[in-house]
C-alpha cells in the first residue's frame, strides 16, 4: 500500500493484503468493511461501510476484454522463453478461474487476486485486475502501430519504451487534452503534472474527463452549508490526475497544485524524495515569464521541450530538444536577447500589443489567422476577453502531442515546428530538428 501521491488519488490494496489483514471484509449481505492507512486523511473516517451499489468487482470483466482483443498464437508476439502472449495470457485466465472456484466453494466473496481500490470522491470501491493484466488490456487495442525508425524492436522492448518515458505537462488546460494522449498513447507509469489555476465552468469545451460536478467542491466543504456565496474550487491539476487514476490506478501522478516557481522547478525537473526525473516536458502554461524560465532551466539540464498552441482553428507545434542541442534559442522567431527585451516591456507596460508582439517572436507570427487574427486586432464582435480557444482545436493539440511523444521516446526525429491548419486542411513542416 503506497501512500497516496497526491490529494485525490485513490487509495489501493492487494487483494490477497485486504483479505489477510481484514481491510476489505464481506458482511452477509455484500456490504464491505474497508479501512486503510489513509482512509482518515481521505474522508475523514476510520472506516467506511460500502453498500453492493457502490462496489464494481472489473477482473471477470478485463479477463473477458482481453480473450476477445488479443490476437491468436498465430501471430502473437513472442515473450521470454518462447511463449506467445497469448498462450500466456490463456493460463493466467485459467489460473483466475480456478482461483474464483476454490473461492466460492469455500465461502468467500472474492480471491485473493487483484487490486482494491476506492475513490474517496464518489466512495466507490473497485477491484481491478492485477497491474500487468490491467494496464495490457489498456494498451493491447494500438496493436502494433508504434513502432522504432528501423522497425527492431519487438512488441514488449516498445511497450517498456514508453511506459518508463516521464513527461510533465505544466498548464493543465490544453494540457489535460495532452494528459489523455499521453496516457491513451503511451500509457506511462509516472506523470508530473503543474497547476495552480482551479477549474472554471468556461474551461469546459476543452478540459477532458471534467464535469459540472467538478466546478466546484460539495456543499459539505463549506463551513456554512446555507451560504451560496462560499466557494471551494477544485485545482484542475489534482482533478486530472483523479480521472486518469480511475482508468489506471496503478499509474503515479505527481502533482503540483501551486504550479511552477524558483522555490520547486528543480524538484519538478529533477525528482528526489521519491519523485524521477523528467524525460521530456510539455509547456502549455499561461504565464509567459514561465514559459521563458521554463526553457532556460531546460536548456541548462538538457530536458527538451515540447509545447502545443492553439490558435483558433490552427494547431502549431513547437519543439526544442535541449537535450540534443544545448545551443537552442529559447524563442523561435528570434534570439535570446531579443525574447528578453520583448518579454520585460510585456510585463513592464501589460500592453495588449506588446503581449502580442512577445508572442509573435516566441513562436512566430504565421501560426495567428484568419478570424484569430481578427481577434488579435480587435475586429468584429469579441464575446470573450479572454484568448479564445477552440475545443476541438484543443482536443487535435493534445492527439497530436501525444503521437509526437510517443514517437520522440522511439527514436524518431521531430521537427522543430509544424503548423496544422484545420481550417484549410493544410500542414506545413519546419524540418530543422530540435
Amino acid at each position: 500500500m503506497k501512500r497516496p501521491r497526491h490529494r485525490l488519488q485513490p487509495l489501493s490494496i492487494p487483494a490477497d493484503t485486504a483479505h489477510g489483514e481484514r481491510l476489505v471484509v464481506y458482511a452477509d449481505d455484500g456490504t464491505v468493511s474497508f479501512r486503510h492507512p489513509s482512509l482518515v486523511e481521505a474522508v475523514g473516517a476510520e472506516q467506511l461501510e460500502i453498500a453492493p451499489e457502490q462496489q464494481f468487482p472489473c477482473v471477470f470483466a478485463t479477463f473477458m476484454d482481453l480473450s476477445k482483443a488479443l490476437s491468436n498464437n498465430a501471430n502473437s508476439p513472442l515473450l521470454e522463453g518462447g511463449v506467445s502472449l497469448r498462450q500466456e495470457f490463456d493460463r493466467e485466465f485459467a489460473h483466475y478461474r480456478e482461483l474464483v472456484a476454490r473461492c466460492r466453494s469455500e465461502g468467500h466473496w472474492e480471491p485473493d487476486y487483484g487490486t482494491y481500490v476506492l475513490d474517496p470522491a464518489s466512495r466507490r470501491l473497485y477491484l481491478v485486475a492485477p497491474e500487468y493484466w490491467h494496464r495490457l488490456a489498456l494498451t493491447t487495442s494500438a496493436g502494433g502501430l508504434l513502432l522504432d525508425p528501423e522497425q527492431k524492436w519487438h512488441w514488449r522492448q516498445v511497450r517498456q519504451r514508453l511506459e518508463r518515458a516521464v513527461v510533465g505537462v505544466v498548464g493543465v488546460s490544453v494540457g489535460s487534452n495532452v494528459v489523455e494522449a499521453l496516457c491513451r498513447e503511451l500509457r506511462p507509469r509516472q506523470l508530473k503534472l503543474a497547476d495552480p489555476d482551479c477549474i472554471e465552468l468556461t474551461n469546459l469545451n476543452r478540459l477532458e474527463r471534467i464535469g459540472f460536478t467538478d466546478l466546484v467542491a460539495p456543499r459539505s466543504a463549506r463551513r456554512d452549508l446555507r451560504n451560496p456565496f462560499e466557494v471551494h474550487r477544485c485545482n484542475k491539476a489534482e482533478l486530472t490526475a483523479h480521472r486518469q487514476n480511475l482508468v489506471d490506478p496503478y499509474a503515479e501522478f505527481f502533482v503540483y497544485p501551486t504550479g511552477i516557481d524558483e522555490r520547486n522547478i528543480d524538484r519538478f525537473l529533477l525528482g528526489g524524495g521519491g519523485e524521477p526525473k523528467l524525460d521530456l516536458v510539455v509547456e502549455e502554461a499561461d504565464d509567459i515569464s514561465l514559459k521563458v524560465s521554463l526553457r532556460q532551466r531546460c536548456r541548462e539540464l538538457g530536458i527538451p521541450v515540447l509545447m502545443m498552441s492553439d490558435f483558433g482553428h490552427v494547431v502549431a507545434s513547437h519543439f526544442q530538444d535541449f537535450a540534443r542541442d544545448p545551443q537552442l534559442a529559447i524563442a523561435y522567431a528570434c534570439d535570446d536577447a531579443e525574447c528578453q527585451r520583448s518579454l520585460e516591456r510585456c510585463l513592464t507596460t501589460g500592453n495588449r500589443d506588446d503581449l502580442f508582439d512577445f508572442v509573435h517572436r516566441f513562436v512566430g507570427n504565421d501560426c495567428m489567422r484568419d478570424e484569430f487574427a481578427s481577434w488579435i486586432r480587435g475586429q468584429g464582435e469579441q464575446p470573450t476577453s479572454s484568448l479564445p480557444q477552440s475545443g476541438a482545436t484543443a482536443m487535435v493539440a493534445g492527439g497530436l502531442a501525444g503521437k509526437l511523444v510517443a514517437r520522440y521516446f522511439l527514436g524518431h526525429t521531430l521537427p522543430a515546428r509544424a503548423i496544422h491548419d484545420l481550417a484549410r486542411h493544410s500542414l506545413e513542416v519546419d524540418h530543422v530538428a530540435g
